[in-house]
């Protein structure tokens, strides 16, 4: 059991480790023994953590905990302002239940495992927190809490009274936390490099030395040296192994850490005692070259996870950092933190849109190629909808909030593309498992083999048993699967398809059927007029446009889905008196004379002939109007590239059968089932699962959330509900199917690579353990064997993101708006 012996002599503050000055009578009890404390900041502290049940924080920590600063522990109503960022994640996070919302912070103040554990304890303890974990690597807390119960900020109190202070994680953040990382890795890869290469040296002069001969105290000054060189290679540039290694042994699950660090520092150890007692074998050399190639692997792979966020960066980028509020006719610039729904916003010629909100004056065409794809400017007036990011060609506008920050489109796709960091792909978990056994194995066959060495030839026994650990590293194994699924989901998200679960990539490749939604997923969801029939028997027959101006003067009273096709076309007039008949149509006045727009039966006419629109006055017939719900571009090819591997297509959709027979018949599509409830859907996924299918769904409403959550994969449409986005492993940010295609081909691509990670890795201990274990390999070539092994796996699952794309490559925000 650790002990609390850090800062324990009374001379330094037993929280902070801060001098403690003369006079000071800042005490307090922790483990039956009166502790020391520099102010009564640290005190507070210190007497939460022990009133909360978790003095044990003290026995596990690593070094010192952050100073608090009092005046922040005074003032807790600064962190009111992330209630912000709850209200603005709410509706998104959690669309089962409005009262759940969730959140991500950066911690500042995290120095080890011991101040992860000891945040999630004290959070766990707050009414209303459901989860509460903190990545000790990006130092962010991710916390899901019920609304109804505390507010954000309240847990945010309780983090910064244990000493702990957040701060918005945003693009920048995320981008400077990214760079921090790079950094240190890149100084720490510097310092084992220059290291390794001055010890290498050294090495070949004692090695000449020893062929044509060498003043002993020169090797002695060689080896001095060496060792010199050598020990910030061990405990500067090793430190994030001999760290990782402390970390998983107090939570007493031995990772790849483990072995790493057991094999530096038993040779540094082994090494620095040859030094002193001045003969035996040292292996300063090899110990740097481990900690180089190590260092190597893990900054290809750090690479790796990065760009894999990279499209969620640059869609948080589009949103400008300022906006020009408009309050009392008066015009302040803010911060887009600032912004909130409701606000009136100056948008200028040039300027980017900080926030989604509807025109009130003014009129300018907009370039929104990078969110939707659409490659001329649009124009918007009083009454349209602009989106965030989107730029202003034109004249100034003004615009009212009606969405802000992750509420935004831009911010809800970036959401998506951040939730696959908070979730760890089941295969990727399983493999972790398997390395951990193999580490206990790996300890256990390093001693029972220095067991053996020991009686055959002890001299050797300790450099072979160092080659076997050093060798063995599961390194490799590890990474084997998270690399090949993350260089996937980055693929992906250039393709259109953003991966909210990675473990689904793999599932693809199992997919026996397809289902899909109908109205709104195969289709655009939005009726379109495709024929125009006017009767030219009617006494004062109009043209095809005077047509549907009058159905459009009386739709505009009308919220029947068929009105949506007319919501573009001038009226012809302002309609009085209006009347609906429900299932049956409109009639009202119209300069001067009556008219019905409906069906056949209610305007009194036979000619149905395939319009759903007909249209009569008091001298007749007037005419019919064809409407359709047309195919989202690229279903017919989806469809067909189907077909051809044989995966079976159905759509399961709550239109009546007759509509969905004549989809299925126009797509070519293997069956279809109408009028379904969402229970109905979810039944017939169900069934088909029973008979040994693998389903994957498509869908966009919220009807289509139970059909998503109970397919093996579910793939969302970006312009449906959040709802079904957020039960869906992968969200499709292009406005029509073609991004389907691939999607296969990517499913199959990654699980050839994760096979072929793991074939690697096992392959290679496989031979190398008992060339490792016949003295064969020595501690230097196993320590270049390892690196290679593991940068052989990040660079073979790199190529998935290198393979030539058959679809373009999604411009920055190519989502439907």
């Amino acid at each position: 059991m650790p002990t609390d012996t850090v800062n324990a002599d009374g001379s330094s503050c037993y929280h902070c480790g801060d001098p403690v000055a003369e006079g000071t009578r800042f005490t307090l009890v922790i483990h039956d023994v009166e502790r020391a404390m520099c102010c009564a900041g640290c005190q507070a502290v210190a007497q939460m953590i022990v009133d909360a049940g978790q003095a044990d924080y003290y026995r596990y920590r690593t070094t010192n905990a952050s100073r608090p600063d009092e005046a922040i522990l005074d003032d807790a109503t600064q962190w009111k302002a992330f209630d912000n960022i709850a209200e603005d994640n709410s509706t998104e996070n959690d669309a089962f239940a409005d009262a759940f919302a969730q959140a991500q912070v950066l911690v500042e103040g995290i120095h080890c495992g011991a101040c992860c554990w000891l945040i999630e304890k004290t959070l766990a303890r707050r009414q209303g927190v459901l989860t509460a974990q903190v990545d000790p690597n990006d130092r962010v807390l991710f916390v899901r809490w019920n609304q109804d119960k505390v507010r954000l900020s309240e847990i945010l109190t309780d983090l910064v009274r244990v000493g702990y202070r957040p701060h918005p994680i945003d693009a920048d953040s995320i981008e400077n936390l990214h760079r921090q990382e790079t950094d240190d890795l890149l100084r720490r890869l510097g310092v084992a490099g220059l290291g390794m290469m001055q010890v290498g040296m050294f090495a070949i002069a004692g090695w000449f030395g020893l062929v044509q001969g060498i003043d002993p105290a020169i090797d002695r000054l060689l080896v001095l040296v060496s060792m010199i060189v050598a020990t910030p290679v061990v405990f500067y540039a090793g430190r994030p192994f001999l760290v990782g290694a402390i970390r998983s042994l107090q939570a007493g699950s031995p990772g790849m850490d483990v072995p790493v660090s057991l094999a530096l520092l038993l040779a540094y150890g082994a090494s620095v005692y040859c030094v002193l007692i001045g003969s035996g074998t040292t292996y300063f050399e090899s110990i740097s070259m481990f900690v180089f190639f190590l260092l190597c692997a893990r900054v290809i792979a750090i690479g790796v996870r990065h760009r894999s966020t990279s499209e969620q960066l640059a869609l948080a980028t589009l949103l400008p950092d300022i906006a020009m509020r408009v309050r009392d006719g008066e015009v302040t610039c803010v911060s887009r933190r600032q912004i909130r729904i409701g606000d009136r916003l100056r948008v200028r010629t040039g300027d980017r849109v900080a926030a989604d909100g509807t025109v009130v004056s003014g009129s300018a065409p907009f370039d929104e190629a990078l969110l939707t794809g659409e490659s001329l400017p649009v124009h918007r007036g009083p009454g349209d909808t602009v989106l965030a990011g989107s730029h202003n060609l034109g004249v100034t506008v003004e615009m009212e909030v009606t969405a802000v920050q992750q509420a935004t489109r831009v911010g809800q796709m970036a959401s998506v593309l951040g939730g696959a960091r908070e979730r760890r792909p089941a295969r990727a978990t399983i493999t972790d498992r398997v390395a951990r056994y193999f580490v206990i194995a790996l300890l256990s066959l390093a001693a029972l083999i220095a067991a053996v060495w020991w009686q055959v030839n002890p001299d050797r026994a300790f450099e072979i048993a160092l080659a076997v650990l050093v060798v063995t590293c599961p390194c490799a194994l590890s990474l084997a699967v998270p690399t090949a699924l993350t260089a996937a989901t980055a693929r992906a998200s250039r393709r259109g398809l953003l991966v909210s679960h990675a473990d689904a990539l793999e599932t693809l490749r199992k997919v026996t059927h397809v289902v899909f939604d109908k109205t709104g997923t195969l289709s655009e969801g939005r009726p379109e007029i495709t024929e125009i029939r006017p009767d030219t028997h009617h006494p004062k027959p109009v043209s095809a446009a005077e047509l549907t101006s009058i159905v459009s003067a009386l739709e505009v009273h009308s919220s029947h889905p068929l009105a949506l096709a007319f919501t573009d076309i001038e009226p012809a007039g302002e309609a009085m008196d209006v009347r609906t008949e429900t299932g049956r149509g409109l009639a009202g006045t119209l300069g001067g004379r009556k008219v019905r727009v409906g069906s056949a039966r209610f305007v009194g006419t036979s000619r149905n002939a395939g319009a759903q629109i007909h249209v009569a006055d008091d001298d007749g017939y007037l005419g019919g109007i064809v409407v359709e719900d047309t195919w989202r571009a690229g279903t017919r090819d989806v469809i067909r590239e189907l077909k051809a591997q044989n995966i079976r297509t159905i759509i399961l959709s709550g239109d009546d059968s007759a509509r969905v027979a004549d989809a299925v018949a126009q797509l070519g599509m293997d069956e279809g089932h109408g009028a379904l409830l969402p229970e109905d859907k979810l039944s017939a996924i169900q069934n088909l699962q029973a008979s040994g299918a693998c389903v994957l769904a498509v869908g966009d409403g919220v009807n289509d959330a139970s059909l998503l959550a109970g397919a093996d994969v579910s793939v969302a449409m970006a312009s449906g509900a959040d709802l079904a986005q957020a039960g869906a492993d992968i969200v499709l940010a292009r406005t029509d199917l073609s991004a389907l295609s691939g999607l296969f081909e990517l499913g199959h691509s990654a699980h050839r690579v994760v096979l072929q990670n793991l074939a690697w890795a096992i392959g290679y201990n496989v031979v190398a353990v008992p060339l490792a274990a016949l003295g064969l390999i020595g501690p230097a070539l196993a320590a270049l064997g390892m690196s290679l092994s593991s940068l052989v796996v990040v660079i073979n699952a790199a190529r998935i993101d290198r393979k030539p794309q058959t679809q373009p490559a999604l411009r920055i925000g190519d989502a439907t708006a």
